[in-house]
């Protein structure tokens, strides 16, 4: 017994020191390396680390100028397209919190989330997207409001944080009652998602699918996961997504290296090989022992 423990704690002899750079600090630092890379693959356009980057200090000074701060919760109800990614550093970087909103969840659940996590901005692509009942904080719109959005400084506001400060709030699915909200702070997605580019194997270049909505954790994973590793997040559209056919294309033809999935949605994909990919992280729900069986044959899976 005692051989058992001393191996245990051998193997779980995990303590590191708490981290002291945040994650938007370590996008910065990894956009310095690499400006010229390329960071967002979506339909709207591909943008390098450095245009990434600028495009998401002017939001982050837009934000400020607005009164967003620590703690201040902002809202996030945009489809999947590289603005979606600047607006997540942009509120990071002005110490406020994400609040992810999926656009294609029914109105009554935005509402509840708005109003239940007390955001007071809420950020949209265009205005004509804005239309939440009740809410009557400060909406603003990438589209109508590029002019002012644009005048900003391309430097990162000069914003102080402390790992105990929130980070981003995510509700839960609410299918055992009333959806929850949990905080994440700085040094919580610090301490994990470096941990996710190891985990992950990515590296300079390696292309990572964003495919999760949102509102979901895991879309975090996979964005954070490409941007602190020098790699391209590719962006597609939702119902390429939600199609096996057009998803195990797209694997195919973007040479996508790193995909964060369900064990449904794996089962789900037609035999095909994929020769890129080299990581596949599954979760959410059990993971068959013969699809982890055949998902992880020349690759690394991440259950």
């Amino acid at each position: 017994a005692a051989g058992r423990e001393r191996v245990l704690a051998e193997w779980n002899a995990t303590g590191a020191p708490p981290p002291r750079t945040w994650i938007h600090e370590l996008f910065a630092e990894q956009a310095a390396r690499t400006p010229d890379a390329v960071a967002v693959v979506a339909a709207d356009g591909t943008l390098t680390y450095a245009e990434l980057d600028r495009e998401a200090n002017r939001l982050a000074h837009h934000l400020c100028w607005l009164g967003v701060g620590p703690e201040a919760r902002v809202a996030v109800g945009m489809e999947r397209r590289a603005g979606l990614v600047a607006a997540l550093l942009a509120v990071l970087r002005a110490g406020g919190v994400y609040l992810p909103l999926d656009p294609q969840y029914p109105s009554g659940r935005l509402a509840y989330m708005l109003a239940d996590s007390g955001a007071s901005v809420l950020l949209v692509q265009d205005a004509a997207d804005a239309a939440v009942p009740g809410f009557a904080g400060e909406v603003v719109s990438l589209e109508r409001d590029r002019g002012a959005i644009a005048a900003q400084p391309a430097t990162p506001p000069d914003v102080h944080l402390s790992g105990d400060s929130a980070a981003y709030l995510i509700y839960t699915s609410g299918s055992t009652g009333t959806p929850k909200g949990v905080v994440v702070t700085h040094a919580n997605a610090a301490n994990l998602l470096p941990r996710a580019v190891d985990a992950f194997g990515a590296g300079p270049g390696s292309r990572v699918l964003q495919g999760t909505s949102p509102s979901f954790d895991a879309s975090l994973l996979e964005t954070f996961v490409a941007l602190l590793s020098g790699g391209e997040l590719h962006v597609p559209g939702r119902e390429t997504v939600q199609t096996p056919e057009r998803l195990a294309e797209l694997l195919r033809e973007r040479e996508i290296a790193v995909w964060v999935s369900t064990p449904a949605l794996l089962g789900a994909l037609p035999d095909a090989d994929f020769p890129a990919l080299r990581a596949v992280s599954t979760g959410g729900e059990r993971c068959p022992g013969e699809l982890a069986a055949r998902w992880s044959a020349g690759r690394r899976l991440v259950n």
